[in-house]
């Protein structure tokens, strides 16, 4: 994290509403943590964590995490499977979720909390952010996503799993039956139809630091 942004910062008057993680998604990166004063005294912990999967995941991406943390905290899942738009995404989320919750986002999940960072900030109390990007996508990537979207289309995807399989999972792990067999699942569970529209509302997304400039644009910005 640059030294500087806290105290731009304070200079600039501005009290962050949010405690801020970032993991970056390669491995032997340093993890930046940021937690900035709210002008309100914070609660001990968040009373609701809100949970975003990524790509054709379901919330059984998040069974152990739940399982942990359950008499500790009120979980909830997101449901990123009903839109098109990053946008309608975001809002839908925000429609049933508590009036001030945590935020946690992985990849797809990531780009949706993004979203509901530009939305409705006030509302979000901490935000991790695990292996996303604040970039839109590049024209390979979109290039990439219609080829995936047309094999979809044409009754192919098994295809489609085969394709992303070695794309979400580390390379020591592509051996593991029973990793392969879960995630295998949740992209069946989802569906092509599903998949299609969230390929969409990734292609929608906007380049996060066009439409901000803040100190959590900042640490997304030294993050990368």
């Amino acid at each position: 994290m640059p030294k500087s942004v806290e105290s731009r910062n304070l200079k600039r008057g501005r009290h962050p509403v949010m405690s801020v993680i970032l993991v970056p998604n390669k491995p032997g990166k340093r993890r930046w943590t940021m937690r900035w004063r709210t002008p309100e005294r914070p609660t001990a912990r968040s009373t609701h964590l809100v949970l975003v999967p990524g790509l054709v995941c379901t919330e059984d991406l998040f069974a152990e995490q739940i399982a942990s943390l359950r008499g500790k905290v009120a979980v909830s899942v997101a449901d990123h499977a009903r839109h098109d738009t990053m946008s309608a995404i975001a809002r839908a989320v925000f429609a049933t979720a508590p009036n001030r919750f945590a935020l946690c986002g992985l990849s797809m999940g990531g780009y949706i909390a993004f979203e509901m960072v530009r939305q409705a900030p006030d509302r979000i109390e901490r935000l991790a952010l695990l292996d996303t990007s604040a970039l839109s996508d590049t024209p390979e990537q979109t290039e990439r996503r219609l080829k995936l979207i047309a094999m979809a289309q044409t009754g192919e995807f098994k295809s489609v799993r085969d394709t992303l399989w070695p794309l979400f999972v580390h390379p020591a792990r592509h051996d593991n039956v029973a990793l392969k067999r879960a995630v295998f699942k949740m992209m069946d569970d989802t569906g092509p139809e599903t998949f299609i529209r969230q390929q969409k509302a990734i292609m929608s997304r906007p380049d996060f630091f066009v439409t901000r400039s803040d100190p959590l644009s900042d640490a997304c910005a030294g993050g990368q």
